[in-house]
């Protein structure tokens, strides 16, 4: 057992026990500062190493697909150039079967042909409705044509070649209507004269 302290003996002891209570206090939070400062460096320095691993898999990446790019371009070039000819070939085939068309129905994509068709069929009179059917059916084949050839410039985005389109149509439609009523009127005209005699 400890001899017991007297006064000043016992104050001395305190301040002494309180001075190396200090101390270890003061190591302990020494020692708590110096392992939260090494957390926060070994964070730092595993966030760095995450942003450069992430930086260099990211310029490997870039590499990598501009490497693939390259690498495509001739099939690429290949496909568009082949795409180019079927393209060239289906309009050169296109224009030899207008060229050779012999049916005598305007062709839709020549202004000229459709205008004398319209001018012609304005001036013509079909005497019974298997006539005039036969007409109408090649009326809409024609407007059937232009409006092919409509859809075909609004996928180019030439408005103003498709508003043409549309109006052949429209014109070639109002023809149609125009020769229904005309030889409806001719018909019902012949069928009174007959009947009144």
């Amino acid at each position: 057992m400890a001899p017991k302290l007297k006064g000043k003996e016992l104050a001395a002891f305190k301040k002494a026990e309180k001075a190396q209570f200090e101390e270890i206090a003061k190591r302990f939070e020494q020692e708590r500062l110096i392992v939260e400062t090494m957390e926060i460096v070994r964070k730092e320095q595993e966030a760095q190493r995450a942003y450069e691993a992430e930086q260099a898999w990211l310029k490997a990446e870039r590499e990598r697909l501009a490497d693939e790019t390259e690498s495509m371009k001739p099939m690429f070039k290949k496909h568009h150039d082949a795409l180019m000819k079927i393209e060239a070939d289906a309009l050169a085939k296109k224009e030899w079967e207008l060229f050779m068309d012999t049916s005598g129905l305007p062709q839709a994509a020549k202004e000229a042909t459709i205008n004398t068709y319209l001018e012609v069929g304005s001036q013509t009179l079909d005497l019974d409705y298997n006539a005039v059917l036969k007409s109408l059916v090649d009326i809409y084949k024609s407007a059937g044509e232009a409006e092919a050839l409509a859809l075909q410039e609004d996928q180019k985005g030439d408005a103003k070649e498709a508003a043409k389109y549309r109006g052949f149509m429209q014109k070639l439609e109002k023809l149609g209507i125009d020769k229904m009523d005309r030889t409806t009127n001719y018909l019902l005209q012949v069928n009174e004269i007959v009947f009144c005699i």
